[in-house]
């Protein structure tokens, strides 16, 4: 993963986090977030596959300690910059860490919140979720939260998209537990992914944290991958925005969304 994504962190901003799509399904986590940590000063936050750092930034510039971790060094370089630019290096720590070698261990208890999202728990092997669940669950403290954000088994988008374009494996390309080698958008790069239902989710999180929410993050907003066609058309862009944010207590959205949030909390001791 870490030759994948280091050749694009430069540019990655570019073509994802600050387009409007990126930017609408971004607003979406956050205001659910602030629903979480709103009303807290000074967390300890672990962020897993944290890209360019737009989420540890959000975190720091609302007073928490954030430990900003991902497997690629340059990711973690363009985050560093960031931070330091916005003179939040005090506040955002980075740690190189692929989530597929297990072998990482935190103490116990250290962190009220474990966040990953856009698709970064995608990147985990299917026989490390259960192993990478648990130590989740260790590391957090009492009343501590695990929230993912993580794309789906199904996007009613995507398939719609790929039968008009008469490719019906793309359509289906989510619909199995196996790897699939996804297109990251920029000079033709592929890495392997594996899509998790909230349902699957759910399973390997029961034996250690309680569900607590689930919700839809970009059921009417499309998939980045539509982002020049909206461009063109930011007014129904919005409306889809006002969608989205309508629906977004209704869960069993989540199942035919591009991405979902699920959010876990971990019972007091």
């Amino acid at each position: 993963m870490t030759a994948v994504f280091d050749p694009i962190a430069q540019e990655y901003d570019t073509h994802f986090s600050n387009t409007l799509i990126g930017l609408a399904q971004r607003q979406a986590v956050w205001t659910y977030l602030n629903t979480v940590i709103g009303n807290h000063s000074s967390l300890n936050i672990l962020e897993i596959s944290c890209g360019t750092g737009e989420d540890a930034l959000f975190f720091a510039r609302q007073g928490h300690e954030v430990l900003a971790t991902d497997a690629s060094p340059m990711m973690l370089k363009v985050t560093s910059d960031k931070a330091a630019q916005q003179q939040l290096d005090t506040s955002v720590r980075t740690l190189q860490y692929d989530i597929n070698h297990l072998e990482m261990e935190f103490p116990s208890n250290s962190f009220d919140l474990i966040f990953s999202n856009f698709g970064g728990i995608n990147c985990l092997q299917r026989e490390n979720l259960a192993h990478l669940m648990a130590q989740c669950s260790q590391w957090l403290k009492p009343r501590g939260h695990l929230i993912w954000v993580v794309m789906g088994k199904f996007c009613w988008w995507e398939t719609l998209y790929f039968l008009a374009k008469r490719q019906p494996k793309q359509a289906f390309r989510r619909a199995t537990n196996q790897a699939v080698d996804a297109s990251i958008g920029i000079e033709n790069q592929t890495l392997p992914i594996w899509y998790y239902s909230p349902r699957q989710i759910k399973r390997e999180a029961k034996p250690y944290l309680q569900k607590h929410h689930l919700q839809a993050i970009g059921n009417f907003v499309p998939p980045s991958y539509l982002e020049r066609f909206f461009s063109q058309r930011k007014s129904w862009l919005k409306r889809m925005e006002w969608l989205d944010r309508s629906t977004q207590k209704l869960p069993f959205l989540a199942y035919q969304s591009d991405h979902f949030l699920i959010d876990f909390k971990k019972n007091a001791q």
